[in-house]
């Protein structure tokens, strides 16, 4: 992805995937594995994905290459990476500690509810996926624009990304609020009425916010582009923080129906806040950058641009 090649990762992603369904059909049906042979699947499908997505990467792309040089330890190319990968690390820890406190308020509600929530939770991970594909995208467009010292570019880019996501937002989310129980129904089997209700609920919550969604992950992996990572990971904490206090506060709150109302707005409200901070964030950043390059002298003939130097 980062040399500009999304269509081979794709591929090999879907490969990966599809070989995991088989796997899984082996397994569990025909070897009578159960859950071991579900592990066993995933296993055996990443890994073969992860030995193709070498040898197809050392064939095509010498510059990804390495030797026996490459593997003695370089501290500084080390510190470089701990910094720009271990803020999204904790991004991804963040998330699911906060759905730990999530889980926690709804498993006082009961069975009904809490399957509501887990069917129409996958409906929308596969909505919000594609909010996701994008910033994986943006990241690196910006990473490479910025690393050229093109802030024209990286502005346009994030702008193109923000009208485009906006658009498949409201398409995602108009489907789920119009037909969210007819794809609940799909999920979970028929004869389920409350079931569908609930997950109905939950979905129009979730797809009348994605909006502040999209800016929350576009904005965070333009940050993330820029190396401004210690940005990223207080927004990251300000998720956390605001999904475990609005989820506890709920709990001790409301009661019945309501309560399950306000764990199903405790992801919407924390896309709110989390996205004003990361907007407000990358504006205050792209100006200072715009600023910075605006006022540097004008390179001489052969050198390199002083904006290059200062940006990259």
């Amino acid at each position: 992805r980062a040399v500009g090649d999304s269509k081979t990762a794709l591929i090999f992603l879907v490969m990966a995937a599809l070989l995991n369904v088989g796997l899984d059909l082996l397994f569990i049906l025909v070897l009578k594995s159960g859950v071991a042979g579900a592990a066993y699947a995933t296993i055996l499908s990443q890994g073969l994905s992860a030995v193709a997505c070498v040898i197809f990467t050392f064939k095509k792309y010498p510059v990804l290459r390495f030797n026996r040089r490459h593997l003695k330890p370089h501290g500084a190319t080390m510190q470089k990476e701990l910094w720009l990968g271990l803020p999204m690390g904790l991004q991804l820890s963040i998330l699911s500690i906060g759905l730990l406190f999530v889980q926690a308020a709804l498993n006082t509600l009961g069975t009904p509810y809490m399957a509501a929530f887990t069917a129409s939770g996958r409906i929308d991970a596969l909505s919000t996926q594609v909010f996701a594909a994008v910033g994986s995208a943006l990241a690196v467009y910006v990473g490479q624009n910025y690393g050229a010292a093109r802030l024209d570019r990286i502005s346009a880019g994030v702008k193109a990304a923000v009208i485009m996501s906006a658009a498949v937002s409201v398409f995602l989310g108009g489907l789920q609020i119009l037909l969210g129980r007819s794809i609940t129904m799909l999920v979970v089997g028929a004869g389920k009425e409350q079931l569908y209700d609930l997950s109905q609920t939950f979905l129009t919550i979730n797809a009348s916010l994605y909006f502040s969604l999209v800016l929350l992950v576009l904005f965070r992996n333009a940050l993330q582009g820029m190396n401004r990572s210690p940005l990223t990971l207080i927004g990251g904490a300000i998720e956390l923080g605001s999904r475990t206090a609005f989820s506890i506060l709920f709990m001790h709150v409301l009661e019945g129906d309501s309560r399950y109302i306000g764990i199903c707005f405790c992801a919407g409200i924390t896309w709110v806040i989390t996205a004003i901070f990361l907007t407000i964030a990358y504006l205050i950043v792209i100006r200072k950058l715009k600023r910075s390059a605006a006022s540097a002298p004008p390179p001489h003939d052969g050198e390199p641009s002083p904006t290059q130097i200062t940006v990259a």
